[in-house]
Parts: C-alpha cells; sequence; structure tokens
C-alpha cells in the first residue's frame, strides 16, 4: 500500500504510513472504521467486493491476506505508531523516537497463550497453574509442601473469601464449600474493601474542614452488591469511570437504584479541599494530579505521577499523555446525580396527580358559590391586589374621578413597564415545558415539576387544603417536597448577554451553587427562604486565569454536592445532620439582559378591573371590585384562568375570602388526607456524588503545564492508551471522551 500511499505519493488523497493519515482519511473519506471490518473502505478496496474501488489496481490480495487485514480492523485496528508529524508533536520531541523503542519493552507487549509445562507427577495436572507451579518447584529442586488438611484449606478459604474466620463445619466437598462462601453477603463486604483501599474509599473529603464526601456509602454498598452479584470487572470499569454516560445502564429492580449513575463517586474519593479548587494557583492542579494517580494505579496498575514533569522516565507515558488525561477528567460537571431508578417514583407521582385533579374539581364546586366581600386594607401600594380596594374607601374627590385616576395609573405604568421589559430578551416563559438549550435538569421534581398557570399547590399539613396556586413554570415541589429537582446553568459566557436573570422561589435548603467550570468543588452555596417568586440576577463573572468561567446549579438541597454542608459552611443546629430534607425551588421564567435591573410586573391581575366605563357611584364601584375578583375565581373553576388570575387568587386565599378547609368525614376531607398519605411514602432521593456531562463543551483547560498556570491540557486520547486499544483521537468527538477511555482499558 505504502509504494501509492506513503510520504511520497497520496493517491486519492490516502496516505497509509502512520495511524494519523489513515485516521483522516483520503478523498472518498475514511479508509478504517476500527471495529467493523465491513465498512472500511479498506478492506472493501483489497478484497475486490467494490467494483469502483480496488486496490491493488492489478489484482485482489490474497484471502488470508485480506482476512487478516479485516481481522485486525474488527479488534480496533490497533497500531501503536507514533506520527512525528503531528501538529501536537513538535518535530524537536525526541519523545517519538523514544516510544517507539518502548513498545518493545516485555511488560507493554500484548498477553501470550502459553502451554503449560508437562510434569511427570499426576497429581499436579489438575489446573494448568499447577504445572507452572510444579515446573518451577522441580527446576529448583524444592519438594512441594504437603497438601493442607480438610479444616485448614476451610479455614484459609473462609479468611481470604470472607475475610472471617469459618463457622461451623459442615460434611461438604471443597467446591460446596466454595459456593457457600461465595454466596455469603460477607464475600462481597470483603472484596468491596479491597477495592475500597485501591481508590482510598472515604467518607469525608479530609483537608482543614473535612467535608462529607456525599454518596460515599452509597458507594461502598455498590461495591458490596456488585462483588455479591458477581457484575462483571469490565462492566464495574464502564461503570467507574463513565457511568453516566452508558447508553443502558444496570439498574437493579429490586432496590430500584440506578448502579452505573453510583459508579463515577470513584472520581470524587480522595482529598477535596474547601472554597472552589481553582480559586488558588496550584490548590486545582494538585487535586487533578490526585485523580491522575489514583486512575493510573486502580486501572493501570502503573505509576505515571512523573510525567507530570516530564516525559516519563520507566513507562511508555509522555508528558503530553499526562495532561490529556487530566483534561479528559476535567470536562464533565463534577455534581450530585440522582441515583434513583427511572420510574421509580411514578405510581406515586401518576396518584397524585389524580388526586390534585379530583381536589380542584371539589374546590372548584364551593368556590364557583362563593360570596367574596373584601375589607379594605390600612396600607397599600399598587401592584397590591388591595391597592384598589383601599383607594375607593377613601376616594380622593368622586367615586367616579378616584377610578379614573386609578385606571390612569395603572394603564400608564403597566404601558412604561411593557416599554422597559423589551430590553430583556426571553429564553424561556415556559408556557411549555422546555429549558433553553444547554440548560439540563435532574430529579422528578422537575420532570413532573412542570405546571401550567394557577395549579393548586395541596397544602401537607394543617387545616387549608391549597398552601398556594402556581405560575405556570417548574415548581419541584408541584406533586412533593421530597422530589429532588436541579437545573443546570451553561457556563455564564456561554449565555447571551451579560446578565441572566431567572425568576425563582425556593425553601427549606433550595438554593443555588455557584462554582468555577471544571472545579472539583465549589462552595458559593446560597439559598431561597421566601415563597414569593422574585428576579434574582447573575452577571458574567470576570473569568479566572483567562479561560475559568463560572457555572450555577439552581437546586433542592438533595442535589447540591455541598449539602450536608461542612462545618459553619451553612448555619444549622448540631442535631441536624442535614441528610433527608423536604427542598424545594421554584422556577418560572428565565431572561438575558447587558444593563442591570430586572423584568417588571406588568399588572395584569388588573386588566379585567378597568375595562370599561368607570363606576359613578359607591355601589357600583363595590359591584366592579366583586365582579373583578370573583371573575378571576369562576374562570378557576372553569379551567380557563388569564394572565394575573393566580395573583388574584393567592390573596383571596391569603384574607381567607375562599373556602379553604374541609369538613370532616367529607369527600374532599377524604382527597386530602390521600394526597398526603401518598405523599408521605415517597422515599427521600437516593443521590451521589459524580459527573453531568450531558451539555459540556470540549475547551482547553488551565493545568500549570512546566509551571504556566494558563496553558490549555489537549482534550485527546493518549498515544499510551491508543497503544493498548487503538483507539481513535476524540479530540473531534462529543464530550470527554471517558467512555472511549474506559474501552481502551478494556481492549488492553
Amino acid at each position: 500500500c505504502i509504494e501509492c500511499h506513503g510520504e511520497k505519493k497520496q493517491k486519492g488523497g490516502l496516505r497509509l504510513d502512520t495511524r494519523t493519515a489513515w485516521q483522516a482519511g483520503g478523498d472518498t473519506g475514511k479508509a478504517i472504521v476500527p471495529g467493523k471490518a465491513e465498512e472500511s473502505l479498506l478492506i472493501k478496496a483489497v478484497s475486490y467486493s467494490d467494483k469502483d474501488l480496488q486496490m491493488p489496481p492489478k489484482k485482489a490480495l490474497a484471502p488470508d491476506e485480506v482476512a487478516a487485514l479485516a481481522e485486525w480492523v474488527n479488534h480496533g485496528a490497533v497500531d501503536p505508531r507514533s506520527d512525528t508529524t503531528a501538529a501536537a508533536q513538535p518535530v524537536t520531541d525526541e519523545w517519538a523516537a523514544e516510544f517507539q523503542k518502548r513498545l518493545d519493552w516485555w511488560s507493554l507487549k500484548p498477553l501470550l497463550s502459553a502451554e503449560p509445562p508437562a510434569v511427570a507427577d499426576a497429581a499436579w495436572s489438575r489446573e494448568p497453574v499447577d504445572r507452572f507451579v510444579k515446573a518451577a518447584l522441580d527446576a529448583a529442586g524444592l519438594a512441594p509442601a504437603p497438601a493442607a488438611s480438610a479444616e485448614v484449606l476451610r479455614r484459609r478459604l473462609a479468611f481470604v473469601l470472607t475475610g472471617l474466620p469459618p463457622g461451623e463445619t459442615k460434611d461438604e466437598t471443597f467446591e460446596a464449600a466454595v459456593d457457600d462462601l461465595l454466596a455469603s453477603p460477607h464475600f462481597g463486604e470483603h472484596m468491596a474493601r479491597h477495592w475500597m483501599d485501591v481508590v482510598r474509599y472515604t467518607d469525608t473529603y479530609g483537608y482543614e474542614w473535612d467535608s462529607p464526601a456525599k454518596g460515599a456509602h452509597e458507594y461502598r454498598d455498590y461495591l458490596i452488591r456488585a462483588f455479591n452479584g458477581d457484575v462483571g470487572f469490565n462492566q464495574l470499569v464502564r461503570e467507574q469511570l463513565a457511568g453516566d454516560l452508558i447508553a443502558e445502564p444496570r439498574l437493579d429492580p429490586a432496590k430500584q437504584i440506578n448502579e452505573s449513575l453510583i459508579g463515577p463517586m470513584f472520581y470524587h474519593m480522595g482529598e477535596h479541599r474547601h472554597g472552589s479548587s481553582i480559586a488558588f494557583n496550584g490548590v486545582h492542579q494538585e487535586m487533578v494530579h490526585n485523580k491522575i494517580d489514583a486512575f493510573s494505579k486502580a486501572f493501570l496498575a502503573t505509576t505515571v505521577a512523573c510525567a507530570r514533569c516530564h516525559d516519563h522516565k520507566l513507562e511508555a507515558v509522555s508528558q503530553r499523555d499526562y495532561y490529556a488525561l487530566g483534561a479528559v477528567f476535567m470536562v464533565p460537571r463534577w455534581t450530585s446525580r440522582c441515583v434513583d431508578a427511572p420510574g421509580k417514583n411514578d405510581a406515586a407521582i401518576s396518584r397524585l396527580k389524580e388526586l390534585r385533579t379530583s381536589i380542584r374539581h371539589e374546590l372548584a364546586a364551593r368556590w364557583k358559590t362563593a360570596v367574596i366581600t373584601p375589607a379594605a386594607p390600612p396600607e397599600t401600594k399598587l401592584g397590591d391586589i388591595a391597592y384598589p380596594i383601599a383607594r375607593l374607601a377613601k376616594p380622593d374627590g368622586t367615586i367616579e374621578a378616584t377610578w379614573n385616576a386609578l385606571a390612569k395609573e395603572w394603564a400608564d405604568t403597566r404601558a412604561a413597564r411593557i416599554t422597559a421589559n423589551a430590553a430583556y430578551a426571553v429564553l424561556a416563559d415556559f408556557s411549555e415545558p422546555k429549558l433553553p438549550a444547554g440548560w439540563v435538569a435532574e430529579g422528578d421534581g422537575f420532570t413532573h415539576g412542570w405546571v401550567p398557570d394557577a395549579t393548586p399547590l395541596i397544602a401537607l399539613e394543617g387545616d387549608a387544603v391549597v398552601a398556594r396556586l402556581l405560575l405556570r413554570g417548574y415548581h419541584t415541589h408541584a406533586l412533593s417536597s421530597r422530589l429532588p429537582g436541579s437545573v443546570r446553568m451553561p457556563p455564564q459566557s456561554r449565555v447571551a448577554g451579560n446578565v441572566v436573570s431567572l425568576r425563582l422561589a425556593g425553601g427549606e435548603f433550595g438554593g443555588t451553587l455557584t462554582a468555577d467550570e471544571n472545579a472539583f468543588q465549589g462552595e458559593g452555596i446560597a439559598f431561597f427562604n421566601d415563597p414569593k417568586l422574585a428576579w434574582r440576577s447573575y452577571g458574567d463573572t470576570p473569568l479566572r486565569h483567562s479561560v475559568t468561567r463560572v457555572t450555577i446549579d439552581f437546586t433542592t438541597a438533595s442535589l447540591n454536592p455541598n449539602f450536608p454542608p461542612r462545618v459553619d459552611l451553612v448555619p444549622m443546629p448540631p442535631s441536624d445532620a442535614g441528610y433527608d430534607k423536604r427542598s424545594w425551588l421554584s422556577l418560572t421564567g428565565i431572561v438575558t439582559h447587558d444593563a442591570g435591573g430586572a423584568p417588571q410586573d406588568t399588572l395584569d391581575a388588573f386588566a379585567t378591573l378597568f375595562d370599561g366605563a368607570a363606576p359613578q357611584a359607591a355601589e357600583a364601584a363595590t359591584a366592579r371590585i366583586s365582579a373583578w375578583l370573583t371573575g378571576a375565581v369562576h374562570r378557576w373553576c372553569d379551567g380557563a384562568s388569564q394572565p394575573g388570575d393566580v395573583a388574584v387568587l393567592d390573596w383571596l386565599l391569603t384574607q381567607k375570602l375562599l373556602p379553604n378547609t374541609a369538613d370532616a368525614g367529607s369527600p374532599l376531607a377524604s382527597l386530602v388526607a390521600e394526597y398526603r398519605r401518598v405523599e408521605s411514602g415517597i422515599a427521600f432521593p437516593r443521590t451521589v456524588n459524580g459527573m453531568d456531562e450531558r451539555e459540556t463543551a470540549k475547551i482547553g483547560l488551565p493545568l500549570n503545564i512546566r509551571g504556566n498556570v494558563d496553558a490549555p491540557g489537549e482534550l485527546v486520547m493518549p498515544d499510551f492508551l491508543q497503544m493498548f486499544a487503538g483507539r481513535n483521537d476524540v479530540a473531534n468527538s462529543p464530550g470527554s471522551g471517558r467512555l472511549e477511555l474506559a474501552e481502551s482499558l478494556l481492549h488492553a
């Protein structure tokens, strides 16, 4: 092939003498699709299976040669050759030549099948490994130790497989004893402890503040279940490196757990310092090095730390490989994930929706006949529902003049606010359950939390039936404040405008987590403790070290990776450990803008009040007020609420002008009791610190290469891993390449 597709000549634009060249392909596309010989143009050409593509031009290769090439492609097209002309490797770099030499080391060669040696003693021929041991003993002139007694062997088995002394001895075969010990729950506990030593298991992150490692106990139990369930090591590798990216995760239907999503807690083991890991030069870099060190020891049985400062002296690992590996780990968002199996709460959620609809129908029947007679409040301001009632109670002149003044004030203010609001670009008004592009939601609280205008929030305690009515948008507690929810905003620099504003409310430790992009830990926690929706603005933060951007999670407590918090980060009583807490978050709008401020209320609630001529007498004004309030109620009862009606209805509920209790023994009381019973049966979510890469873009990342804090790491698969598995460079693939990394290890 090289005669026409080498350094001097490249017919059809195809070169085959380097890995980088054949990966790039020629004029007709990629020549080789690793793992798929039937789709590879090279195989079609050399086998003459395509009349329009026949190379070499004179005759096809011999069948055995074609078969060998096809087998090579199907096994991943492993190609350890380094391309010294690749842009990432300067022509003056001596590593390329050194790398080629190291490929010939015995430790880097593929494993070979070996025939067990022949031994004269038939007792040593039961298992292949026995014959290797006996042959080595014979060569050394040593006699084997005597066979262990059944009792000694049983004791050894028990300690090896369970870490515990044997229990009551049974009259059973050796094989039966092994089966019994493998079936013991202590087997998984013992084996998990070995792996926990490898990954430096910890319940906290250590350092000065000893922050809790959220979900560490879930990871421990995940390992125990995996060993007891005989889960293959290949699956555990995939799950711990990229469990959040697996297309078909491993689910435990009995325990209702997404096992695969727990695996990436592996990355969170070890020291995490307080504050942002990127706040100070060196701190973040040390944490990256810790991740690389733990990964290489656990999955490569190789220490690669030397390549942090220079090409490795003893392994086939270049400094470029080292930082490429670091970049793979830094791309994902380090945050909490809900590991409940999909559909775990579906039955309860479906029932709660049915009950909420029935409660609404019962309330509508009562509200339809309600007589509303509001009293005038002492002090109000424009925008308060009671404002026109208060003004008309003490008119400034005649009722007609006061009414006209009110109508003009409302119309002028409304027009001015509509004009001012034009400066805000709407990213989402949630007229449909859809987040803006690049924004990611997590948890049943958001999956099932979108509601249309005026949806009743059922009170979970006390005499009230309805706590309040919800505006159109997402409310994680729309059905239950036990359900988790989180919305993750892209880095600020990727959201249009200098400022992004969200209309938010929250309670019970629902709030925000602000973190530097790719930081392993961020402690910018803020909580919302007000049920009233308000616009909250987040301006673009100046880049740190020229490249680092800020990300914000809007989240309930269960999906906040720093909750439970470290000591003094959040004021909590010593008796409150911070677990299994009700928490909620509401989001009803997102806008972007360049200047300060936030959108203003356009006073939609008063539109029907001031529609028509002004009343001339107090009785007529009172009737108009009554019709205005009653109209909002009747529209709600008919399922036809208008913008602004929620404000009216919530005020009526607050003023206790609408019936909002259930008589004992009534159908409404039964429905409310059933709702509360079902809601209380929802288990608190199981959450684990892991990774979220669903909307993560690839960027250069500062890793302090040779003392330069701003030098970016490369998002490419390291050469030493491609050497093992023939994986393609992942620079043009979405995401970090962690799944490709796992597959490379499994091919090794």
